[in-house]
């Protein structure tokens, strides 16, 4: 497994459930009502994260979603690890008074195989001092094309999970691939959403033995305390 040092905490906290992402089906109403535009309910739920020991986040610019975080980091006197995810030069000043280690551009981005325009970003970030990364939401095809390109990436996330779901590929070709590239890996969609037990779908990512951090996205402040207590154990 390639290392990150302490730039990145092992467990970071995603925050895909508060802006009611749509890969959450049917709950995504329910997540949306809870947390949209809330950013007091979502503080809440990031300060019994870091109550269970998790000192990163995984953060969407969205306005509400930052002001949460400053929200919490002024209730516990202490500052989170950030690593954003980005569409957009100007997606990054909305993180400028964060602790960003690093930035990520949004999966459309890398999706995309604009090799320019993802060439450009990646300047831009690395100007600004933080780690220059891609999220994707096609691991197999995005580790593919990288290693047969020129574009230089600090950090890589994608899904990964022991079902395969929302990849592009089985999760041992994946395996496989994250190892041959030897680029630094934030796994995603671990819990495939929240349709797989934490405790078993966490036990295989850190046991895969491929990927440096694990985002885990929590509804509720009890999720929070069970699921990521549980990831801060697996991935110590």
């Amino acid at each position: 497994m390639t290392d990150l040092g302490s730039g990145i905490p092992r467990v970071l906290l995603g925050t895909s459930p508060f802006i009611a992402a749509g890969q959450f089906g049917h709950r995504a109403m329910l997540y949306y009502r809870r947390f949209y535009g809330r950013p007091k309910v979502i503080a809440g739920v990031i300060c019994r994260a870091y109550d269970v020991g998790v000192r990163g986040i995984q953060l969407l610019p969205y306005r509400f979603v930052v002001d949460a975080v400053k929200l919490a980091e002024d209730r516990l006197g202490a500052r989170f690890a950030v690593i954003g995810t980005i569409a957009r030069e100007r997606d990054m000043e909305a993180l400028r008074d964060l602790d960003v280690r690093a930035l990520l551009l949004h999966g459309e981005v890398t999706d995309s195989r604009d090799e320019g325009r993802i060439g450009s970003l990646l300047d831009l970030i690395r100007e600004a001092g933080a780690m220059a990364g891609l999220a994707t939401h096609r691991p197999l095809s995005t580790l593919d094309w990288l290693s047969r390109g020129n574009l230089d990436v600090d950090v890589l996330m994608l899904p990964f999970n022991m079902m395969g779901y929302f990849m592009d590929g089985r999760p041992e070709e994946v395996i496989r691939a994250i190892r041959s590239l030897g680029k630094p890996v934030i796994a995603k969609k671990t819990l495939a959403a929240g349709t797989l037990d934490p405790e078993g779908a966490l036990t295989y990512v850190a046991d895969a033995g491929c990927v440096h951090a694990v985002a885990v996205g929590v509804a509720s402040e009890e999720e929070a305390e069970e699921t990521l207590a549980e990831a801060v154990r697996l991935f110590r």
